[in-house]
């Protein structure tokens, strides 16, 4: 993600701040993947910057925008970036802490539903609440 934020024609500042911004970037990529996929974009932008002198920083802006995840995830693989779409499982511990913390929303016990999710999150996840079968959703905390 660092060298595809530079334009190959110049100079790429190695900081931690360049460092950070990629980790950034690729942690946005990540979250389009935590949601619901919704058809947007245009694969033809995406060509017409990498046409343009391979502009890479402008085919990253261009994959930004993108919210479908099939689109997204072609993009990401031209560019060997495919596992930034792989979705990652919570571990099985978290998963109870989650399925209780819902029952205890579904039971009006709030405080303990609180304490559930921070304990969730203390352990580097956020719960998402969601329609749907489970009502919730576990992810990684960027």
């Amino acid at each position: 993600m660092l060298f595809l934020g530079a334009h190959w024609r110049k100079p790429m500042d190695y900081t931690d701040e360049t460092l950070a911004a990629a980790k950034a970037r690729a942690d946005g990529l990540r979250e389009v993947f935590r949601n619901p996929s919704s058809a947007a974009g245009s694969w033809d932008d995406f060509v017409a910057a990498l046409d343009d002198d391979f502009n890479t920083p402008e085919a990253l802006a261009v994959m930004h925008e993108w919210r479908d995840h099939d689109l997204l995830r072609r993009g990401l693989e031209l560019f060997g970036l495919g596992e930034l779409a792989d979705e990652q499982e919570a571990p099985a511990e978290l998963d109870e802490l989650a399925r209780r913390r819902a029952e205890a929303r579904a039971g009006g016990e709030f405080d303990e539903a609180d304490r559930l999710r921070e304990e969730i999150e203390s352990a580097g996840w956020e719960v998402r609440d969601v329609a749907g079968d489970s009502g919730y959703r576990l992810v990684p905390k960027s």
